[in-house]
């Protein structure tokens, strides 16, 4: 069994952070440092770790923000960057990782989830309620750029008819700054 925690971004220790950045560079080391940089800039609210023991064996992060879709303000949860340590995967910690990251934002009044992902793992999301983004998604960069993703996925917290409007929605889904 392996033990879940959340942790807000500025309670982590520089030995947590360390860990989760060497975990991350395992599981994300196909991006590029440059999209890193200009797309992956904005902080999480809170970092949800997974450990075996005392070794990290996954991570996401969570975000919360206002954003307005199709005339309609949304409370909108994120989870981002969801990995799990190369020789524990199949074990059910992704799935582990997001439903307390899920738990939380639904706390924090969050009407809707939305991360984006790889075609790989979409099965993983759907078994959470994650349903896909047909319209797309955009973010801004760091430079002010806004930019399309077509892997978008989204599932509803605390408002069913926040996430069918949406689901439902004609405009390209826009997230903010940031690529989550």
């Amino acid at each position: 069994m392996y033990k879940v925690i959340n942790i807000f971004i500025d309670d982590l220790t520089d030995q947590q952070k360390a860990e989760v950045l060497q975990l991350q560079l395992g599981c994300f080391s196909d991006v590029p440092s440059q999209e890193i940089e200009e797309d992956f800039f904005t902080t999480p609210l809170s970092r949800v770790l997974a450990y075996e023991q005392d070794q990290l064996v996954g991570c996401a992060g969570t975000r919360k923000r206002k954003i307005s879709y199709e005339g309609q303000t949304i409370s909108l949860g994120g989870i981002s960057g969801v990995c799990t340590r190369s020789d524990r995967r199949g074990k059910g910690i992704a799935t582990q990782v997001c439903t307390t990251a899920m738990q939380f934002l639904t706390e924090l009044g969050c009407d809707v989830v939305f991360l984006s992902t790889s075609p790989m793992a979409r099965r993983l999301y759907e078994k959470l309620g994650f349903q896909p983004l047909e319209q797309g998604f955009s973010w801004e960069n760091i430079h002010g750029q806004v930019k399309v993703g077509a892997n978008g996925m989204l599932a509803s917290l605390g408002s069913p008819a926040v996430a069918e409007a949406i689901l439902r929605g004609q405009s390209v889904f826009h997230v903010g700054p940031g690529y989550w």
